[in-house]
């Protein structure tokens, strides 16, 4: 049996072809597109779905601790799961209106911008009051711009706290407030993440 030649006279090597990686979106493209018919729209919908968010903390009222999983129950037991907690801006302000429960200084970063309670709003938030986020909290508790301080610091908080649990990183906030998803995250970290007064 004669072998095949490449043109330079050495024999020719069959080529193997690449290893296929099939993540779990793929397998679930592949299950849905294979025939909705033989049931894989429904092996789809168990093969679980990773979100920004961490997937292991679930609001008090047993929602999936996320923008997303606010708007639907979680589907599994309650005792798998961790409870996200985040302080309201009375947390972070003792009774005469100074700092109060402030993550460590070196967790008060995001973007690469370090912040302390007299760094201006509008330097962390472009179009942001130029007042303190101290004074922010202070002044103006119920304001976005304090929704938005306060998420910020329950963020940084989170990394040090047995207490404070946020499901989502001081620059993921950071994102969600500068683009199509500041109401959602706004409403979320209003009606969820604002649980803890003292």
């Amino acid at each position: 049996m004669n072998k095949p030649e490449e043109k330079d006279g050495t024999l020719a090597r069959p080529h193997a072809p690449p290893a296929k990686i099939i993540t779990d979106a793929a397998l679930r493209r592949k299950f849905l597109f294979n025939g909705i018919s033989k049931g894989s729209a429904v092996a789809a919908a168990v093969i679980p779905i990773k979100s920004l968010a961490t997937e292991r903390y679930v609001t008090a009222d047993g929602k999936i601790c996320s923008v997303s999983g606010t708007q639907s129950a979680a589907h599994s037991q309650a005792t798998s799961y961790l409870q996200c907690v985040g302080g309201h801006p009375s947390y972070y302000l003792d009774p005469q209106g100074k700092p109060k429960n402030w993550p460590l200084p070196n967790n008060c970063k995001v973007g690469g911008k370090s912040f302390k309670p007299d760094t201006p709003c509008n330097y962390l938030f472009s179009g942001g009051p130029q007042k303190s986020l101290i004074n922010c909290l202070k002044t103006e508790p119920n304001s976005d711009t304090s929704v938005m301080i306060t998420a910020i610091l329950n963020a940084c908080k989170s990394i040090e706290s047995s207490v404070i649990k946020s499901p989502y990183t001081a620059g993921e906030l950071m994102e969600r407030f500068h683009d199509s998803r500041r109401q959602s995250t706004l409403d979320f970290c209003r009606g969820y993440m604002q649980t803890r007064r003292s």
